[in-house]
């Protein structure tokens, strides 16, 4: 049978939980924004600064197909459904959009309810706050060829603008100390790198402590890391991002290298 709706959270389906699961609806909001405005000067108004984005709100309401006299029997399937809702933080994935997903990481559970109403209706409400969008499920990407030097584009789906995944390979075979990479114009440049042959400099993104970080290190060629946030030149970009429609990539380096740019669209 091919359900109208359907829900996983942490790659588990929440009506594989129990096949007396009924979900009735999902509805997903808006998102909540946070706009900065200054005075105009002369005159009266504001003008818009800025847009940042907070959150972004889902519910999943379902009902449960068991008898009404059945109490014992409700409690510990909705002990099981809430069991599932609190595994976060997670990616929150809907049939409706088959090809993205949302890292929730706030769950607000239901609690028993009129558990005595054979169709009683539940709602669970989840909230992204780290990554407040709806991200693509697989990572766009693009290279250069391998020099000194190199250029690219790469063109980002979504709405809304998503940090860029770097990777500068060293393919030359000896050592590397001075590098820049460039994004939408604004560049992030090394000095004593020490990048040595076969290890990458790779500057990625992760959630730490329920916010969004950047993280740049050197992969080793055993998978080792070790960070070189402080290699970074004086007037450094802070991060790299990408916008939607197409972006401009490139890199400069001591030696011959290949640079990688990934990331994944950010819907609103």
């Amino acid at each position: 049978m091919q359900l109208a709706h359907r829900v996983s959270l942490g790659g588990v389906q929440l009506d594989s939980l129990d096949e007396r699961i009924i979900i009735k609806g999902i509805e997903g909001g808006a998102g909540k924004d946070t706009v900065t405005a200054v005075a105009t000067g002369a005159g009266d108004g504001t003008r818009i600064t800025g847009v940042r984005r907070e959150s972004v709100e889902i519910q999943v309401k379902f009902s449960m197909n068991i008898r009404r006299d059945s109490l014992e029997e409700r409690e510990e399937v909705l002990e099981a459904i809430n069991a599932w809702a609190a595994a976060i933080p997670a990616y929150l994935r809907v049939n409706y959009k088959p090809d993205r997903r949302l890292y929730v990481d706030e769950v607000v559970t239901p609690g028993e309810g009129d558990i005595w109403k054979r169709l009683s209706e539940y709602t669970i409400v989840f909230r992204a706050h780290a990554i407040p969008y709806w991200q693509e499920n697989t990572e766009n990407s693009a290279a250069t060829r391998t020099g000194q030097t190199g250029s690219g584009t790469i063109l980002q789906a979504g709405s809304a603008e998503a940090p860029a995944n770097i990777e500068l390979a060293n393919k030359s075979g000896a050592l590397i100390n001075t590098a820049s990479v460039t994004v939408n114009g604004h560049t992030m440049s090394f000095e004593q790198l020490a990048l040595a042959a076969n290890e990458s400099l790779v500057i990625d993104h992760t959630v730490s402590k329920g916010k969004n970080v950047i993280r740049i290190r050197i992969r080793s060629a055993q998978d080792s890391y070790r960070s070189v946030m402080a290699k970074r030149t004086d007037g450094s970009a802070d991060d790299l991002a990408l916008d939607p429609g197409e972006n401009a990539f490139s890199f400069s380096a001591q030696r011959a290298c290949v640079l990688t740019v990934k990331s994944r669209g950010r819907f609103r």
